[in-house]
């Protein structure tokens, strides 16, 4: 009876839907893509692995047991009802692997576009969440991620902070290396 949830239950699955259709119709071959572009169609179909997880975060948090549906499965299909529980654990092995795909690499993606750094702050929101979600603490593991972003993004923080504060304050920056 609640329209805003229900056009929110509703954007959600669509997203779903859309992703899925997305790497259904990379991996059936429909795009006739080159050797060349292959390693960009795999770029492409881990962000959007990842942004399908986000929207089975949103799943997971707002309605708790949720429908879960991926790419094997025929477009137009009912999704699945599934135990919050079983739903996290599924969605957080399929980010885990795709950030092990991305490697230890942390490099920057173009702007608009999802990298590896989304990945990990995502699951970072799982592992937060995973006592709730799972009934199983992870916090833990959040901690770890979290510090690896962290640890990998001070360097480049502390960069980009450093020319801000040099190019409004220029005569008092003069000692700065």
């Amino acid at each position: 009876d609640n329209g805003v949830m229900y056009t929110t239950y509703s954007r959600i699955y669509t997203c779903i839907a859309l992703c899925n259709e997305f790497l259904r119709t990379v991996e059936g071959g429909k795009f006739y893509l080159t050797e060349d572009l292959m390693p960009l169609a795999e770029e492409y179909k881990r962000q959007v692995k990842v942004l399908r997880g986000l929207c089975y975060f949103y799943a997971i948090d707002m309605f708790g047991n949720a429908g879960y549906q991926d790419e094997t499965m025929p477009a137009g299909t009912a999704p699945e009802q599934w135990k919050r529980a079983d739903l996290y654990n599924k969605v957080v092995a399929g980010l885990e692997e795709v950030s092990a795909e991305w490697g230890d690499s942390y490099a920057v993606p173009s702007y608009g576009y999802v990298g590896k750094e989304a990945c990990d702050a995502l699951l970072a929101k799982f592992y937060l969440n995973a006592e709730v979600f799972s009934g199983v603490p992870a916090y833990d593991k959040c901690w770890a991620i979290c510090q690896k972003i962290i640890v990998i993004r001070d360097y480049l923080l502390r960069k980009l902070m450093e020319k801000q504060i040099k190019i409004h304050n220029i005569p008092f920056c003069q000692k700065m290396p």
